[in-house]
């Protein structure tokens, strides 16, 4: 039986609001979501009945990446955040963090790693290499436990650049996609959010075969 997930990543622009109907939209179309720039949200108050959030709030720093995970398809066996790189020495970004989860399918009790990360813009290019490196990383040491990975990122480059820093290949739009070593079958662009005003990223959404 294969194991299949449909993962969306989406950056919710925390300067826009109406996070809740954004939150439902993305959860719509997906099993896992994977979220960048959520410090201005409780996710789990956002997220639709019968979903998980895997959101630390007790700063803004480390609520900026965040997932989502649909309770009737994965159980969150354990989630955590792990550091991505500190704020530049002009100021003007927060210390980042990834965030990771390690779900397990409630069928078939294949165990996986989503990451959601955030890479620094290019205006702070230098803060790039220690977050590129900690995040690569953080993904070879699931992969060291034998489990598939997929990070879901707002990469500040083009998602293709961030596969080849961190390993994998990379599926989405832009900057915006997802990093992963096993098959992806679909891919599909997600105009929703700039269309309703509520953010200025479009989302992805891949179809990702966990047991290949």
């Amino acid at each position: 039986m294969s194991t299949i997930t449909k993962a969306t990543t989406a950056n919710t622009d925390f300067t826009r609001g109406n996070n809740a109907d954004y939150v439902h939209q993305l959860c719509e179309w997906s099993d896992v979501i994977m979220l960048q720039e959520a410090k201005d949200m409780v996710l789990k108050q956002c997220l639709p009945d019968g979903w998980a959030a895997c959101h630390n709030t007790d700063n803004d720093a480390k609520a900026g990446s965040a997932i989502g995970v649909d309770k009737s398809v994965w159980q969150v066996r354990d989630w955590w955040l792990v550091y991505g790189c500190p704020p530049p020495p002009q100021g003007g970004m927060l210390t980042r963090y990834i965030c990771v989860a390690v779900l397990e399918h409630k069928q078939t009790g294949l165990v996986w790693a989503a990451m959601s990360a955030h890479e620094p813009p290019q205006r702070y290019a230098g803060m790039q290499p220690e977050y590129t490196a900690n995040l690569k990383a953080a993904k070879q040491a699931q992969k060291d436990q034998g489990r598939r990975v997929i990070v879901g990122a707002d990469a500040n480059m083009p998602i293709g650049d961030l596969a080849d820093k961190i390993g994998g290949k990379g599926y989405g739009h832009g900057i915006i996609g997802c990093v992963t070593g096993q098959p992806v079958t679909e891919c599909t662009f997600r105009g929703w959010g700039p269309d309703h005003n509520v953010t200025d990223h479009p989302a992805v959404t891949c179809k990702v075969d966990l047991s290949a």
